[in-house]
């Protein structure tokens, strides 16, 4: 018998063992998925999790800080800006021949502006920030728990080795982008989230979720599955129980998943680890995967995120009151 750590019920559900794949170590670790809430979960969580996280990790190697300079980058900050909403003829005539940025529709929320108080959580070494600041917003910080240090970069940035609750600054924005799923206790965190939010505060939730084709069709090999660091893969229900759970209401959401949950789940199918030399992220040229066989992908992608099938979801959750 487990107990479900999102709805707090007992279930019986059998078992499933997955192994770790990203660096093809090949420990298993048992899930769970809960029957009331769909929430897929670790049974036990490790004591030893840091050791999953090394310097080696994608999020938390060093970053190249040069900042974007010339002509096409002034431009694309025009166009971002217009696409968030700053009124400014440049951006307006870049959206019209190259459309909007896809990270823009994260900031399309009503409230969110270009001086946005901002808190990444899960940022790594503040890769996504750094993007964020040469568009031209200005009140960035990020935290997360793996780094080795903290970070102060030249244009103000500042990401910090620190947990949720040690935050004590008040945000008017939070993102978490694809890290809840890396939390030991949803429910505490997104409480804890809750209290750095100023009242009527938003955030932006990325994440993996399990009602989708992907985990139906490739089941332990499914990518996103991503054991042990991933000790809760929700459903889109589940984020919705969470939510009311912890003083949000569920505002809009979207789908974005992408051609890797086909081509990456593949490789784990024939036993082609991320990191392979083999690997379509590592070395494409050396990949099973035609170029035409990426666009069928990234076609069945587009298709599912259209019905609600795709692997992953943008949720905006708003802080009552």
């Amino acid at each position: 018998m487990n107990t479900c750590r999102i709805c707090c019920k007992d279930t019986d559900s059998p078992t499933i063992s997955l192994r770790e794949m990203m660096f093809a170590t090949g420990e298993e670790f048992l899930y769970f998925q809960c029957p009331h809430c769909e929430c897929l979960q670790i049974q036990n969580i490790p004591n030893d999790l840091d050791r999953h996280y090394p310097s080696s990790y994608y999020s938390l190697a060093p970053l190249e800080t040069s900042k974007p300079e010339g002509v096409g980058a002034w431009v694309k900050k025009q166009r971002m800006q217009f696409c968030v909403g700053e009124q400014n003829p440049v951006g307006a005539l870049a959206r019209l021949i190259w459309g909007c940025p896809e990270m823009s529709v994260w900031f399309s929320i009503p409230g969110v502006r270009l001086g946005t108080k901002i808190l990444d959580v899960g940022c790594g070494n503040g890769r996504l920030l750094l993007q964020l600041s040469s568009y031209g917003f200005r009140c960035l910080n990020g935290i997360d728990p793996y780094l080795r240090q903290d970070i102060a970069y030249p244009n103000g940035v500042t990401v910090r080795r620190q947990e949720l609750n040690q935050v004590v600054e008040q945000y008017d924005m939070v993102m978490l982008h694809h890290s809840f799923e890396h939390f030991a206790d949803p429910v505490a965190a997104l409480r804890e989230i809750h209290r750095i939010l100023f009242p009527g505060g938003i955030v932006l939730l990325r994440i993996p979720v399990v009602d989708s084709e992907a985990w139906v069709s490739y089941r332990e090999y499914w990518v996103q599955l991503d054991a042990p660091r991933h000790l809760h893969i929700p459903a889109r229900k589940t984020i919705g129980i969470l939510a009311e759970k912890c003083g949000f209401v569920l505002e809009s959401l979207f789908e974005d998943s992408h051609a890797m949950q086909f081509w990456a789940s593949e490789q784990y199918r024939r036993g082609t680890g991320l990191r392979d030399s083999r690997s379509y992220m590592t070395n494409p040229t050396a990949s099973i995967f035609s170029d035409r066989d990426i666009k069928q992908f990234q076609k069945k992608a587009k298709k599912l995120n259209q019905i609600h099938r795709g692997d992953q979801t943008c949720f905006f959750l708003r802080r009552k009151g």
